[in-house]
């Protein structure tokens, strides 16, 4: 199996929290020898709860995660795990970086400046038109613009930065496949 096959099944639909993942590949040492484990032997861990064993399991067995990946991939959604190649190294600085990202299109250059702007779905005028400027003049600046792409704030921040001829990107908090708000 693939590197990317048995990180997807630890971290694809029903995932478990990332200080789970982390306790895990602490205990076991990759992913590959959380894969390896028995289910028994998952449980009394003492990390995972019967149902989130239970699911892994099912997952291994009927390997449905298999066939969620190749539907990704049909879908132009790429899946990242921290070994990936692609894996954005400005992430990984972090102390609780994601241990999978779905990416659709493409990444932000790693060496390139960006800035989040983020705020209120419901906003006032005031609210509006400085987002729209911040992203306007980051963008006259060569500075992208990240945001949550929700309502409000980030949506005139990204308006403002395509407007100046930017380029934005949106960190989704919710599947790619949900579209929330």
């Amino acid at each position: 199996m693939e590197p990317e096959e048995y990180w997807f099944w630890l971290c694809g639909k029903k995932a478990i929290t990332r200080s789970k993942i982390q306790k895990l590949l602490c205990r076991y040492g990759s992913v590959q020898e959380i894969y390896s484990a028995k289910e028994t032997e998952l449980y009394k861990c003492g990390i995972l709860t019967s149902e989130e064993t239970v699911c892994l399991a099912e997952r291994k067995r009927n390997e449905a995660f298999r066939r969620e990946l190749k539907q990704l991939k049909q879908a132009g959604i790429l899946f990242l795990y921290p070994e990936h190649p692609a894996y954005p190294g400005r992430l990984k600085r972090l102390t609780d970086f994601p241990y999978s990202l779905y990416v659709r299109g493409m990444l932000p250059p790693e060496a390139g400046p960006s800035v989040g702007i983020v705020g209120a779905r419901v906003c006032s005028n005031y609210g509006r038109n400085t987002a729209r400027e911040l992203g306007k003049e980051a963008a006259l600046y060569g500075i992208s613009v990240i945001s949550g792409m929700a309502r409000g704030i980030d949506t005139y921040a990204h308006s403002g930065a395509l407007a100046g001829g930017g380029k934005t990107w949106a960190v989704l908090g919710c599947g790619i496949d949900i579209c929330y708000p």
